[in-house]
């Protein structure tokens, strides 16, 4: 015989031991007991929504962790947000180094340039000579409010000077 999922053997004696407490009347023992929720039908029907509404919530929990433990083990992640083909096109495009900063060094007190090769993970130090043809009130502008103009041959020559950094530091 085949019995309904909430029907445990210990929900079964459950309901047995209530039916004859009750005498198949009133289940808290009342002789003539005119209360209608007293009744062994309508208990026993609410007892047993409860179970099932409970089987329910533990079969979805068990259902949600199953899904945790099976699903993560056949998962494939890009590993990012590029695909194959878009990530070789960004490696093919950036630039072999890019300045990050310029600044004085602290053990040195002159000019350098902080380099990241994107390619290595690695950042590099330049020091850079003092810029020739430059006051120190244009240096001084430049430096701390971003006013003025660059000469030409200052980047020049820190482009050159860090661009044979980053040749000896590829190994190059």
């Amino acid at each position: 015989m085949n019995y309904p999922l909430w029907a445990t053997p210990a929900r079964q004696t459950f309901l047995v031991r209530l039916f004859h407490n009750g005498h198949g009347a009133c289940i808290y023992g009342h002789p003539d007991c005119e209360v209608a929720d007293h009744y062994y039908e309508f208990y026993s029907e609410m007892v047993i929504d409860l179970w099932k509404a409970a089987d329910r919530e533990e079969r979805a929990e068990a259902w949600t962790l199953e899904k945790k433990w099976l699903h993560p083990r056949f998962r494939f992640f890009r590993r990012g947000p590029f695909d194959t083909i878009s990530r070789e096109e960004f490696l093919a495009s950036r630039p072999l180094w890019k300045v990050q900063t310029i600044g004085v060094g602290a053990f040195t007190f002159q000019r350098v340039v902080k380099v990241e090769i994107p390619a290595l993970k690695k950042v590099i130090w330049v020091n850079l000579p003092k810029p020739a043809g430059m006051s120190k009130n244009a240096r001084h502008k430049l430096i701390r409010y971003g006013k003025g103009k660059l000469p030409e041959e200052l980047e020049d020559t820190m482009f050159h000077l860090v661009t044979e950094a980053v040749a000896k530091a590829i190994g190059n």
